[in-house]
């Protein structure tokens, strides 16, 4: 998802973190959480977006809604083209994206594994990222 700040709002702390509700132009409200370290003592979210504090409202980014509801910026070095990049049984990616993407693997082998097992695996690539971004996107 991409949005843009129309206001951030620190809403309280958790442990060593900050949490930082943003209100984005398009009406949604996400929790964001920021730590507190020694460059950023205060746990301000202009900094770990890396932008400066004039530059917050009115920022645009790409950010994903982890299974809590809370958010989670997504990277510019995570990118790989306009899609993150995500690495299956790594720290990285998610446990639903990863059932999704085997889900979308065993119906498509079994669908056409016989026929066209050469183009399974990209079939299925597109498949998983279509129904990625169609459940993310409902309201």
């Amino acid at each position: 998802m991409k949005g843009t700040i129309v206001i951030v709002e620190k809403s309280g702390t958790y442990q060593n973190m900050v949490i930082n509700e943003v209100t984005f132009k398009h009406g949604e409200k996400v929790k964001f959480f920021t730590k507190k370290t020694s460059a950023n003592p205060e746990g301000d979210m202009h900094t770990s977006l890396r932008i400066s504090e004039s530059e917050l409202n009115g920022y645009t980014f790409e950010y994903e809604l982890t299974p809590t509801g809370n958010g989670k910026v997504v990277r510019e070095d995570s990118m790989n083209g306009s899609a993150p990049t995500r690495k299956f049984g790594g720290g990285s990616g998610s446990t639903n994206d990863s059932i999704l993407l085997q889900v979308c693997y065993k119906e498509n082998m079994q669908a056409y594994g016989k026929d066209f097992g050469d183009q399974v695996l990209s079939g299925t690539v597109e498949h998983f990222e279509f129904l990625r971004n169609y459940l993310n996107n409902i309201k």
